[in-house]
C-alpha cells in the first residue's frame, strides 16, 4: 500500500476542518463533501505521475543511455512534486557524468536541504567539492552530516535490539523505527569513513552511536 504524502494529509485536515466549521451551513458542507474526493484524487494522481516520470527517467538513463530524455523526465517530475528526492539524485548523476559539476552540486545542495537524512547527498557533495578544489568545504559537509546523523540516531535509538521473539510482538511503528535507526547507523558509518579520509581521523567524536545491546529474554541469564 502506498504511503500517504504530507500534501494529502494536509488536504484531509483542511477539508475536515472546513466540514466541521460549516456544519450549520448545509450548502458549504455539501460542497466540501463533494469536492474533497476530487482534490484528493488529483493529489494522488499527481504523485503517481511524478513517480512514473522518475521510473521512466531512470530507465532512459541507465538502460537506454539517453541522458537528454532522462534529464527532461526528471525535471518534469520535480515540477509535479518538488520533494521527489530520487529525481535530485538522478540529476546529480547525469550532470556528474557529463562533468557539469556546478549543476550536479546545485541539485545535491537542494536535496541536502530538503532531505538531510540522505547520507548519499553528503558523500557526493564532498566528492564534488574536492573535484572543484574546495577541500575545506568537502570536510565541512561531511562533519555536518556526521553531526546530523548522530542526532537522528539519538532520536530513533530504541532501548535495545530485540531478539526474534521480541520482534514478533513489536508494533508496526516500532519495527519501522528500528529499521530507520539501522539505516541511520549505516549512513553514519559511511559518512564517518569518508570524513576520516577527507579530513583525517577526529581526535574525539563525542556522542558517537555505539552498537545497541541485544535484548535478553525475560528471565534469561
Amino acid at each position: 500500500m502506498r504511503n500517504i504524502s504530507r500534501k494529502e494529509i494536509a488536504l484531509f485536515i483542511y477539508f475536515l476542518g472546513l466540514g466541521l466549521f460549516s456544519c450549520v451551513y448545509s450548502d458549504e458542507l455539501a460542497w466540501s463533501l463533494k469536492e474533497f474526493p476530487r482534490y484528493l484524487g488529483n493529489s494522488i494522481s499527481a504523485q503517481s505521475s511524478a513517480d512514473d516520470l522518475l521510473r521512466l527517467a531512470k530507465r532512459s538513463y541507465f538502460k537506454k543511455k539517453d541522458a537528454k530524455t532522462a534529464e527532461s523526465q526528471a525535471l518534469e517530475g520535480l515540477k509535479i512534486d518538488p520533494y521527489l528526492f530520487g529525481a535530485y539524485e538522478l540529476l546529480s548523476i547525469i550532470y556528474y557524468d557529463k562533468h557539469d559539476y556546478p549543476k550536479a552540486q546545485s541539485v545535491l545542495e537542494k536535496l541536502n536541504k530538503k532531505d538531510p537524512t540522505n547520507h548519499r547527498a553528503y558523500l557526493r557533495l564532498s566528492v564534488l567539492y574536492e573535484k572543484t578544489g574546495r577541500e575545506e568545504s568537502a570536510c565541512l559537509i561531511l562533519k555536518e552530516g556526521e553531526k546530523n546523523f548522530q542526532h537522528f540516531i539519538k532520536q530513533y535509538r530504541p532501548a535495545g535490539i530485540p531478539n526474534e521473539s521480541d520482534k514478533r510482538e513489536m508494533t508496526k511503528y516500532e519495527k519501522k523505527s528500528l529499521k530507520t535507526y539501522k539505516k541511520f547507523q549505516t549512513g553514519l558509518k559511511k559518512i564517518k569513513s569518508r570524513r576520516e579520509i577527507v579530513c583525517g581521523p577526529a581526535e574525539h567524536a563525542p556522542g558517537m552511536a555505539e552498537p545497541l545491546p541485544v535484548a535478553k529474554k525475560a528471565g534469561g541469564g
